[in-house]
């Protein structure tokens, strides 16, 4: 990837890295403050919920600033795994 890239690889993983933190971030938000506004409501119980929203939240942040993002992004892909299989499987 860094070959194709050439010498943007960096800034186009620090943007990559920054919008993906900020989504979850705002997914976080979303789930434990209600912002931005959500339409319906949540039809899992309310500690999936509340678990789900901290490691948005905490990890999303994280990742957004690039602290300890490698283990953070290895959390939340976990978590997105287990919300992936009890949305849609």
């Amino acid at each position: 990837m860094t070959s194709v890239l050439g010498r943007y690889s960096e800034y186009a993983y620090s943007i990559l890295r920054i919008v993906s933190g900020l989504l979850f971030l705002m997914h976080g938000t979303q789930k434990l403050f209600n912002w931005p506004p959500r339409d319906g409501d949540w039809t899992f119980p309310a500690g999936i919920i509340l678990a789900a929203a901290l490691i948005e939240l905490i990890f999303g942040a994280m990742i957004m600033l690039g602290l300890f993002s490698g283990i953070a992004a290895f959390i939340s892909s976990g978590t997105m795994a287990v919300a992936y299989f009890m949305a849609h499987f």
